[in-house]
């Protein structure tokens, strides 16, 4: 039996921070502690993070205040990944950001090209060194390097992409 009320009473507590954190959601809190924790390469800093978000520490957020954050900070096309975790405590907003930094572009070698400068190489390529790699846009560059061979007359090209970790 006391097994039993044990129980009852972890799940109504549970139930109860579980409303409390939904009634946030809707209503102005005052942010008492922001934590933001970066994971993966180190060229994006705590400070530009915690400028994107549009909100600081005692500022009085919503639920919405964090997807528009999270929107804003996916549009700078630095991050994979970004979750929040939140806490009322005595009225007051608790929050812990988790983000993945995108690996940046370092360099791009053009490996057997004997015939072009890299310059005409990258005119077409949409992707730029120092910025976020993504996958998508550079597969979408390996294609317009290969329409560029093929105008030139050389039809039997290929192109891939290699990568390598970053020293920093």
């Amino acid at each position: 039996m006391k097994k039993l009320g044990w129980i009852l009473g972890i799940l109504l507590n549970s139930l109860l921070l579980q409303a409390q954190e939904s009634t946030w959601n809707s209503e102005l809190l005052p942010l008492q502690q922001l934590q933001i924790e970066l994971q993966g390469y180190k060229n994006i800093s705590e400070d530009y993070v915690r400028a994107q978000l549009g909100f600081k520490e005692g500022d009085h957020v919503r639920g919405k205040d964090l997807d528009s954050a999270s929107e804003q900070l996916y549009k700078t096309g630095w991050f994979n990944e970004l979750h929040w975790f939140t806490e009322v405590d005595s009225g007051k907003l608790k929050v812990r950001l988790q983000g993945k930094i995108c690996p940046r572009i370092e360099t791009f070698q053009f490996i057997g090209n004997k015939h072009f400068r890299d310059n005409e190489l990258l005119y077409g390529m949409k992707s730029r060194v120092n910025q976020p790699m993504n996958e998508s846009q550079l597969v979408q560059d390996l294609a317009v390097l290969k329409r560029f061979y093929q105008s030139k007359g050389y039809c039997k090209v290929a192109a891939k992409v290699r990568t390598k970790p970053s020293k920093t």
